[in-house]
């Protein structure tokens, strides 16, 4: 999409990336080529009475990863004909990309005097207001043409290891999604994996059970003890397992027998230290959960308990239910 020439910090760039809406991904986000997570958004300072923009401006600016800053980046598609559309802003409904001749900026069909404060008793019109676009042009300004799709993206981190790693396609197979963002951590879905990129990880697989279990129970990269991965899927020392190691210090680990489950924090150190699934505990068999007064982790052969006061480790042999030969304190 083109929307006219200027410069770094404005509106900036004649071309864009188009991305999934970030706050939605049934619309889309514009981001810069060669800034990754920059993405275009009103320039708004400051809001009139009536909770409108008292400013008709475009920015290009890096995501910060709050929900404000994703509902600003993303605009949503209204179908004026089957050749042309308009683009409304998710943050401000009633304003759309607007353009008149090589200015761009955010535009509504409305009063060309935005009031800045609120009316006194009988004070008609407002003696103070902000001059908006003007609305005769509206229909005409408000529409674009989509031409040429974006060409097959290469410059993100995702796509360039992807290009250059034929083990990692044959192993995640074709695309089924466009490359999103959120904050700085970005991702793309193909058929077998899904492919996450943080600038201090870099690219790593996340696939089969262990991806339905990091999404599905646990929200994916949001998840405060995960985050986003650092290791591709990867085969455990005996053969039987796979698992994913996240940079916040969890772990996901999967054998056929078992199913999927995540590990964290104290009891994942003292699991590590012991020897992992060589030790006499082996695999885990549940997610970290609350017990009174701590949480816990059952494994094949024990369970491994952490009591928050004094704050100890407590490792033990059999099943909770059924073992006698390790009391944790309640």
């Amino acid at each position: 999409m083109w929307l006219g020439a200027s410069e770094p910090g404005s509106a900036g760039g004649a071309t864009w990336t188009i991305r999934a809406g970030l706050a939605d991904p049934g619309c889309h986000s514009f981001e810069m080529p060669g800034s990754l997570n920059t993405y275009l958004i009103p320039a708004v300072e400051g809001l009139s009475p009536n909770g409108n923009p008292l400013a008709s401006g475009l920015t290009v600016a890096p995501s910060d990863g709050s929900d404000a800053f994703r509902r600003k980046a993303t605009w949503c598609v209204e179908q004026r004909s089957a050749e042309v559309l308009a683009l409304r802003s998710l943050a401000y409904p009633k304003y759309y990309l607007r353009r008149a001749g090589s200015a761009v900026g955010l535009g509504r069909n409305g009063p060309e005097c935005e009031a800045t404060e609120v009316p006194k008793p009988g004070q008609l019109p407002p003696t103070i207001c902000q001059r908006m676009w003007a609305s005769a042009g509206f229909a005409a300004e408000t529409v674009w043409r989509v031409g040429v799709p974006n060409p097959p993206d290469t410059s993100s981190p995702i796509a360039q290891r992807l290009l250059n790693d034929d083990g990692l396609r044959a192993r995640v197979g074709d695309p089924v999604g466009a490359e999103q963002a959120d904050g700085p951590v970005r991702w793309r879905d193909y058929q077998h994996a899904r492919l996450y990129w943080r600038a201090d990880t870099g690219v790593h697989e996340v696939r089969d059970q262990i991806l339905d279990v990091y999404l599905n129970r646990f929200g994916g990269h949001r998840f405060a003890n995960f985050g986003p991965p650092v290791n591709d899927q990867s085969v455990t020392p005996d053969g039987i397992g796979r698992y994913s190691h996240f940079v916040n210090g969890g772990s996901i680990y999967w054998t056929p027998n078992t199913g999927a489950y995540g590990v964290w924090g104290s009891i994942r150190a003292k699991w590590a230290e012991l020897g992992w699934e060589r030790s006499f505990l082996g695999y885990p068999i549940s997610d970290e959960h609350d017990i009174p007064g701590g949480r816990r982790s059952t494994f094949q052969g024990g369970w491994i308990d952490w009591i928050a006061n004094p704050g100890r480790i407590v490792v033990c042999t059999g099943s909770p239910e059924t073992s006698t030969s390790c009391k944790t304190p309640a």
